[in-house]
Order: C-alpha cells, then structure tokens, then sequence
C-alpha cells in the first residue's frame, strides 16, 4: 500500500481529515441526506438482470382465466400506474389541498388530463419556493393507505410524503416530511420496500435507481412460482404435456418453506443478505434476509403475522396449517370464512363460553380469538390529528382473549334497542375503557409512547372519554417533540453541527432513555467531538437496547481503528456485519482496516463487496482501485478508477478534477510497475 494512503485518499476527495471521519464513519451513513446521488448513464453492468420473468400476460396464454381471477386481488394491485377512476376523487381543487402541521407546508393534489401531480409550496429565509412532482406509482392496493411514488431523471424512484387513507377518506402525510425538507419533501425509495409490491424490477445496488422498463409492478404469479420463462418455453415447445413443468407449485413445499413465501414480505425478514430480488420460492427465507428480532408489535416492519401464528396451539397442534389454510392469495378477498377454516377442526358447540353468548355471535371465532387491533406501525399525520394508523389488523396468535369476546359483545349489545341489552353495553363500554386506559398508562410507563396512543385510540373507538381524550393529547405531544427532536438532530448532524446535534440528542435521552437511536448518534456525535471514552457507555447501550441496530458496535470499530486496533476494529465491525450483512460502509471500513494490516488481497475482496452493494460511491471505488493496485492488478485498478472518475463528473468541479488527477497519477504509477524489472509498489 503506497505511504500515506488514507491521507491522499482524503485529498482526492476534497475532505480534510476531520470531516474524512466524520464523513466515513458508520453512524454518519445511517443519517446521510435523502437525496441519491446522481449517477448518469449508470453502465448496465451494475443494473440486477432479469432471471427469467415473464409477466402475467405471458401466464394468461395457458391460465387466463386464473389470472383474471387474480387481477382485481389486493396482491396484484399493490404497485400499480395511476389511472383515472380508480384514484381518490380528492384531485381537485376544492378537496386536493392539505397543510402539513408538523412542516408548515402547503400541497395541492390535482389531476391534468390523465396525470396525477403533487405540488409543493413552502416558505424559505429567501421567500416563498414551490415544486412539483408527477405520481407515476401508486403503492396500495386501494383499500387502506395508498403512497404515491415519482420518477426523477433516469430512474431515480422518489417516495411523496402525502397519502390518501380510504378508511377515514382524507389526506395525510409521512412522518419523513419535517420543516427541514426542501423541494418536494420527498424521500428515496429502497430496493427492500419494492421487493414487496413488485414481481421484479431492474435496479441498481446501494441506490434508488430503478428501470421502468420492464418492471413486473405487482406481487404476481412468479413472485410464489418463481420466475417462468424455461416453463413458458418448455410448454410452447411441448404443447401436449399437461403436467407442469419447470415452475413451482407451492403447495408442493413443506410447511415451513410455504410459509415463507408469504413471509417474505409479511413478517420482519427486513435486511438483505443476498441482492434485492434474489429469494426465490422453495430455498430458505433466511438465505436471503436476517428477520430481525422486535421486542412490541409497534415496532414490527410491516406485519409480522407468522411469528404470532407459529405460536399459536392451533398451528403447533397441527402439521397442516398454513397461511394458505385461511388465506387464497388469488383472491379479491383473501380471506377465507370463518365457518370455513377454523370448522375443519373445531365446531362452535366445542367452545367453553357458547351457552353464555348470544346465539348471533357464536360463529364469530376470528373475532373473538383473533381480534382485530389497530396496527400503529404504520402511521400518519391528518389535519387537526397524528399519529393515525389507517388499518387494523387481525392478531395472528389464535388464542383465548377476554377483552376481544367483551368487544364482540359490546358490538352487538349495542345495536339492540331493550333495556337490558343497553345497560350491558354501558357495562361493557366501561369495562373496554378501563381496560385500553389502562394498558396506555402501561405503555407510556415503559416509554412506548406509540403503543400507548394506539391503546388510547382503541378505548376511544369504544366510546368517547374525557380522561382518553386527554391521555390522547398528552401522548401525541410527547410523540411530537421526539419526532421533532430527532430530524432537527438529524439536521444538524448533516450541517456538520455535532456539538449542536450533541445537546439536542441529550434532550431526546432525558425523555426516553430506552431509545437505541439515540445513544447511537449521541456516540457518534461524542467520537466526532473527540471525546471516545464518553461515548463508548452509549455505543454499548445500542448493543444491549436493539439487536436489529448495528451502529453501536459500527462506530466501536471506528474508536478502535482511529486508535491502531485494527484487528479489534474488524472484530467489531463483523459482528456489526451479521446485523447488517450487505451495509457497504462496514464491508469498507473492513477493506480500509485490512488495508492497515497489510493484506491487500483481503482488503479488495471486502471493498469488491461494498462496490457490489453500493454501485454510486467513488470513495469504494478509489479505495478497491488502490488496494487492487497494491496486489499488481493494474487493469483492474486502473479499470476501477476510471468508474469511481465518471461517478464525480458533473458534480463538484475541484472534486472532479481531483479524482481525475489521481486517475492520471495511477495509469503513471501503472506504467512504471510494468516496465521490465519493476516490482509493485
């Protein structure tokens, strides 16, 4: 490795050693601006390639009437281009306009011809700005919420803040939208959340950048069949064979891999560990995702409905039961009745509680024993209200619970007009209150405040409450002032403000002390500040708060980099990787500390990693050309470098000319190494 290299590795990227640490350290990463970088004419190389999708119209040649079948279900509408008739008749200007509370913010949603547009104003220090921003995605299958994604550029995929809930028939925004955002208030899209709503989309690693060319939107046949063009060819060629060939039936597989391809979206099997797109039906979920480990449902990804059903005694007591046992995902309704799946084992006689419930509500098993509840993970900000969750969601763990059979009672006492029956709805309504009051003080107790607003909203759908209502506003102010909290530390943070970043994040922890974020960034910002031994205690408490949050041990390996333990600081930065297996910045600071130890080879096979994972930062790539030089791999450095060359062009003029320079430098330093009798250097 040539002396000095880090040095002139700062150099050539125009940082001085004290924003090179803070520029590449872990933690910073995590909170790095919203917006990509910009990549032209991305090369086709680091685009995914399509394994062998077709598309359903292809599978209609032979299934027609099964994907006609499918074509209204949720699954298949849950990506969608925006069409006239199926959107919110809230595009106009009478209904279209919405005040964002949380940033001061004014949109305007409106329809021209067959667009749909998002129009954004907002007031600077230097007067008043507006933007616009074209829909060309819907995600949601027009049921609950409904997210709107845009297009930039070549394939820059964007998420819009506002969203329309068709439960309550009003527009809301996302919690990313703060008083810091500029522009259209938007955030990029990853490659994790369109997993989930398409069958296959070309993208390109570590970015937003996504092709619309070609992108199978909606979750369809080959999403839980796997890929079907050598079936497609096999049957056009063999036209009289009937069994199926070269495809997956899932109903073939065993209970746990079936499962899975359900679980590959609703569960928490969140963080890669192969490519996007890369699971396929039959091979095991956890190949290709780490499932991370969540304490409370409101912190669950999306849904997490098969950990709940696999501890469940129906499920454990018997083989048999599968998603597909109660669910047809071919469907329009998914669900199967209740009549019909739980009577394969049980009857409604075989309930211990039958004689005392009222002969209407006696078949109603799912919603005694898996009641619906309000699922607070996904959540919005209304005019007048926050904190919204558009959805309830049926409790997967099959089980006996009282207060749902008291909710079942309540509904249907309630809409009988004796004497008798109101008088036990009051009972009820009183008993139901009590019992969410109660589990919303808690909540608020153990700081889950979010937990604690759902809690509240459940006893406020029995019935109005002067104490809810006032536990209600308490809890979403406290919500408020941590959500606030945290973008203005994040804001700061992006200034290059750590001291200021530094008090604010002090502030967020004397109100909620349990938040692993937190103490994550309040240790990044003490490393920053050069203070280690003050923010080894909170980097440790990330470890023991979160097990899904790498950072801790990420800026761990850091401190001990920055002190020459380089072994210790790979140490680190492995068990970091096992969190987050395909985060670039720890395959990098892996290559850059075996680097330092003198093992060039290992150091490329890491940086070749990162490179892999993150297509669009010239700082792998300049990093894997020197250690691919420092093995005497000339072409491939000097291939390399020129990559990590055109990724700085059009940007930053110095930048760009620096980058440029040490490009000329290397095909130099090249040249000599191959002149007969010259050895690497």
């Amino acid at each position: 490795m040539p002396p000095g290299f880090f040095r002139r590795l700062a150099l050539v990227l125009g940082l001085g050693m004290a924003g090179f640490v803070l520029w590449s350290s872990w933690g910073f990463w995590r909170a790095r601006p919203t917006k990509p970088v910009t990549v032209a004419n991305e090369p086709a190389e680091t685009i995914s390639v399509n394994p062998g999708y077709v598309g359903p119209q292809t599978c209609a040649e032979c299934h027609q009437k099964r994907v006609d079948e499918c074509l209204g279900s949720p699954h298949f509408r849950t990506c969608r281009v925006p069409q006239p008739g199926e959107m919110p008749d809230s595009f106009t200007p009478e209904s279209g306009n919405y005040l964002s509370r949380s940033a001061g913010v004014q949109f305007e949603m409106r329809q021209s011809g067959n667009r749909f547009i998002q129009q954004t104003r907002y007031n600077t220090p230097q007067g008043p700005r507006q933007s616009e921003a074209s829909i060309d995605l819907v995600l949601g299958a027009g049921k609950a919420d409904d997210v709107y994604l845009s297009w930039r550029g070549d394939g820059a995929l964007f998420e819009l803040p506002v969203a329309w809930l068709w439960p309550t028939r009003q527009w809301a925004s996302s919690h990313f939208c703060t008083s810091f955002g500029t522009g259209d208030f938007s955030r990029e899209m990853t490659a994790r959340c369109m997993e989930c709503h398409t069958t296959w989309m070309e993208h390109a690693p570590g970015t937003n950048l996504f092709r619309r060319e070609g992108a199978l939107l909606g979750v369809t046949c080959e999403r839980c069949h796997g890929p079907g063009e050598e079936h497609v060819e096999y049957h056009r060629l063999h036209p009289e064979v009937k069994p199926a060939s070269k495809i997956l039936n899932p109903i073939t597989l065993d209970r746990e891999r079936l499962i899975e391809v359900c679980t590959q979206c609703h569960s928490n099997a969140v963080t890669h560990r192969q490519l996007p797109w890369s699971y396929r039906p039959g091979n095991p979920l956890e190949e290709s995702y780490r499932t991370h480990e969540i304490a409370h449902p409101e912190n669950d990804h999306v849904a997490d409905q098969g950990t709940h059903l696999r501890a469940s005694r129906c499920f454990q007591n018997d083989s048999s039961m599968t998603c597909i046992t109660c669910h047809d995902p071919h469907q329009r309704e998914t669900s199967v009745p209740a009549s019909a799946a739980c009577a394969k084992c049980h009857q409604a006689e075989d309930c211990g509680q039958v004689a005392t419930l009222p002969e209407p509500v006696r078949g109603q098993c799912v919603e005694c024993h898996m009641p619906s509840r309000l699922k607070i993970n996904i959540k919005f900000e209304v005019e007048g209200d926050n904190f919204i969750p558009p959805i309830r969601r049926s409790q997967h763990r099959i089980g006996i619970d009282e207060i749902a059979r008291d909710e079942v009672l309540w509904k249907w006492y309630r809409q009988q007009t004796d004497e008798q029956s109101q008088a036990e709805t009051a009972r009820l309504s009183e008993r139901l209150i009590g019992h969410w009051i109660a589990q919303a003080e808690a909540r608020a107790e153990e700081k889950r405040f979010m937990a604690a607003i759902a809690a509240v909203r459940e006893a406020l759908a029995i019935g109005e409450s002067p104490k809810a209502r006032e536990m209600l506003k308490f809890l979403v102010e406290a919500q408020e002032i941590l959500y606030a909290g945290w973008a203005e530390a994040l804001n700061q943070i992006q200034q290059n403000k750590p001291s200021e970043a530094r008090q604010t994040i002090e502030k967020l922890l004397s109100i909620d002390p349990t938040n692993a974020d937190y103490h994550a960034k309040l240790g990044t910002m003490l490393v920053i500040d050069g203070k280690p031994e003050l923010a080894i205690p909170h980097l440790v408490r990330v470890v023991e708060l979160d097990p899904n949050n790498a950072s801790g041990l990420g800026i761990l390996g850091r401190i001990a980099f920055r002190n020459k333990k380089y072994d210790a600081a790979i140490e680190q930065w492995e068990q970091a990787a096992q969190i987050e297996p395909r985060l670039p910045q720890l395959q990098y600071d892996i290559g850059m500390a075996l680097l330092e130890l003198k093992r060039p080879a290992e150091a490329a096979a890491r940086l070749e990693i990162a490179a892999e994972m993150d297509s669009a930062r010239p700082d792998i790539l300049i990093a894997l050309a020197e250690a691919l030089a420092s093995t005497g791999n000339w072409d491939r450095a000097i291939a390399t470098a020129t990559r990590a060359g055109s990724l700085t062009e059009g940007g930053d003029p110095e930048q760009s000319q620096r980058v440029s320079d040490w490009v000329k430098s290397l095909d130099e330093r090249a040249q000599k190494a191959r002149q007969p009798g010259k050895s690497t250097p």
